[in-house]
Formats: C-alpha cells, sequence, structure tokens
C-alpha cells in the first residue's frame, strides 16, 4: 500500500475532508490532494502531524507493509483518537485500495469533497478587504490624501525605473566588454575623440581689434586664437571692399571666424559707434552639420547664432560669433563660442 494510498483511506476513516485535514495541518488543500495521488510526497512535518491525527505511527505510514501490532500506535480493544481501533486499520480490503484519491477537477471542484465552508470564508475575506479598501479610498479623498499619495508613488515609480534602466546599463556593458572587448573600446575611444574635438570652448573667448581707420576698403586684421583643445582658429575682421560701402558715415565690416571644424561670417553696418543693422550669413562645416542658425543686432552688437551637430548627433552645442562696438569707431571686439 503506498503512502498516498494510506492517506487517503485513514482520512476517509476518520470522516474529514480534504479540507478538513489541510486546515488542521494549516497547509493548501492541494497539497492533501498530491500526496493522495502520489504526485508529490510530505514532508517530516507534515508526516509526525498526520500521524498524531490518525493516531498511526510515521512508520506505519511511510512503510510499505507495516504490522498493525508494531506500527498502530493504540492498545488492542482501544479507539484511537479519532474513533477506529487497529482491527479497523488492519481490515481494509482490496476495495478501497482500488479507489483513486480525490482530484481537482477543471472548474475548480474536486470529487467528493465539502467545499462549502473553503468558499464561505473565501467570500467572507474578499468582503472583508473590499470594504477596508472603500473606506480607505473615501477617506483619502475627503482628506486630499490621494493626490499626495500618487505623488508619492510616482516618485518612487521614477526611482525604480531609473535603477532598472541604470541595471540593464551595467548588463549591457558587462555583456559587451566580456563578448566584445575590442568592439567596445573601440566604441568608447570614438566618444571620447567626439567629445575631444567637441568644437565648443570651454568658455566663450574675445579678440580686439583697434586702429580700424588704418584699414582700406578690402583690407582686414587677422588673430589665431584657440578655439577649443587643441584646435586653432583665425578670427577676421574686414573693411568692405566696394568703396561705395563707406559713405554717409557708414562703415561695412565683415566679421569672421575660420576654424578646421567651422567657418562662418556676416557683415554688419556701424554708424557714429553703434551697429545700424547685419546681414548675409555664412556658415559651413566640416564631419557635421548646423541648423537654427539667427543673425541678431542691437546698437552695440551684431550676432550670429547656430546649432552644430556631429558624430551621429552625438556632439551637439550651440555656437555663435560675435561683434561689439567698444563706443570708439576705431575699435571692435569679435567675441566667439565655437
Amino acid at each position: 500500500m503506498s503512502l498516498g494510498e494510506k492517506i487517503y483511506l485513514l482520512r476517509k476513516k476518520s470522516g474529514m475532508s480534504q479540507d478538513e485535514l489541510a486546515e488542521t495541518m494549516d497547509v493548501s488543500r492541494q497539497s492533501i490532494s498530491k500526496w493522495e495521488a502520489g504526485k508529490s510526497t510530505p514532508s517530516i512535518e507534515s508526516l509526525v502531524a498526520m500521524s498524531e491525527i490518525f493516531g498511526v505511527s510515521v512508520d506505519y505510514l511511510v512503510k510499505d507493509e507495516a504490522k498493525p501490532d508494531e506500527d498502530v500506535r493504540v492498545s488492542k480493544g482501544k479507539t484511537d483518537p479519532i474513533g477506529f481501533d487497529e482491527d479497523s486499520v488492519a481490515d481494509i480490503d482490496e476495495t478501497d485500495l482500488g479507489q483513486k484519491p480525490e482530484e481537482t477537477k477543471a472548474d475548480g471542484s474536486f470529487n467528493g469533497e465539502r467545499q462549502g465552508s473553503g468558499l464561505k470564508r473565501a467570500l467572507l475575506k474578499s468582503l472583508i478587504v473590499a470594504i477596508i479598501v472603500a473606506v480607505a479610498v473615501i477617506w483619502g479623498i475627503e482628506n486630499h490624501v490621494i493626490a499626495t499619495v500618487l505623488t508619492y508613488l510616482q516618485i518612487i515609480g521614477t526611482v525604480v525605473l531609473v535603477g532598472v534602466l541604470l541595471r540593464w546599463i551595467y548588463i549591457i556593458a558587462r555583456y559587451c566588454l566580456k563578448r566584445y572587448a575590442v568592439l567596445t573600446l573601440a566604441l568608447l575611444v570614438f566618444i571620447g575623440a567626439a567629445y575631444e574635438t567637441n568644437p565648443k570652448a570651454a568658455e566663450s573667448s574675445s579678440v580686439t581689434f583697434s586702429d580700424l581707420d588704418s584699414l582700406a576698403p578690402g583690407e582686414s586684421m587677422d588673430q589665431v586664437v584657440m578655439a577649443s583643445v587643441g584646435n586653432s582658429a583665425t578670427i577676421s575682421l574686414e573693411r568692405a571692399a566696394d568703396e561705395a560701402e563707406t559713405v554717409d558715415g557708414i562703415t561695412v565690416w565683415k566679421v569672421s571666424y575660420t576654424g578646421g571644424v567651422i567657418n562662418c561670417h556676416f557683415y554688419m553696418t556701424v554708424s557714429d559707434n553703434k551697429v545700424t543693422s547685419v546681414y548675409d550669413r555664412y556658415i559651413t562645416t566640416f564631419g557635421g552639420a548646423y541648423d537654427d542658425e539667427v543673425l541678431t543686432s542691437t546698437e552695440a552688437y551684431g550676432k550670429l547664432t547656430f546649432g552644430y551637430k556631429s558624430f551621429f548627433g552625438l556632439v551637439s552645442e550651440t555656437c555663435w560669433l560675435r561683434g561689439t562696438v567698444t563706443g570708439n569707431n576705431n575699435e571692435i571686439t569679435i567675441t566667439f563660442q565655437m
């Protein structure tokens, strides 16, 4: 006789359902069903508990053949705690052995079991939980707590999301370094090169050109500057070449920046130490693209602003070139950020 058959027959003799036995042992009803069907084996603690409930020894449960006078822990003529004596256990016939343990049906019910008590308990627990949740929601709405709770949940959710993203970044980075070390290092070098060759200087720089009256039309003043780490550029201020462009006290100046990555210039007209207009912007880039170019002016300066993107969008900066009249028609300061 198998262990499952013994559990099944002893339970039947005791008049207990699977639910009742499970509740007595503090286990699930599914565990009892699996034990009786031989799909799983109870633990030592469960065997000891069943031996106490049924009034038999553990040896009787676990051994295939056991003598009742040795294994059933009751004296002859006395009944065990659940009301059957050792003779009733010893006299189990083959008809009982041929019965199958109770199994769960597809609809959730099980053969021969009384489900009423378990279903009532489940419904009662669900009702209690629903009442508590309803009371909590009503109280939260009346006391304006729901909004605060949602805010905190949003913060917590954001933190969790960031943590998950960082975790995935770590996993991907570790995988890449392990499987594709050379490719990963090449990518890091590429990104580092993109950062190092970023045309934007750490801070804006300026160059002041003086003694402008000495320039004839078409002539310019140039100065080499450091635009970014390891990159040089030339800042130029040129008087317009056409004599006709310098009439009625109006002087046209070409403000230029010439670098290894970006070349740009614009024209501005100056009269009575004031900028009167700006026009004709020009921009070229190498290894990138520019957008959002804007040409603006005040009485003090003319300015060209544009966006620069390179290395497939990994580098994106705002660049500008500005020519400022310092209050003396003989002096102009060019400021740039590239």
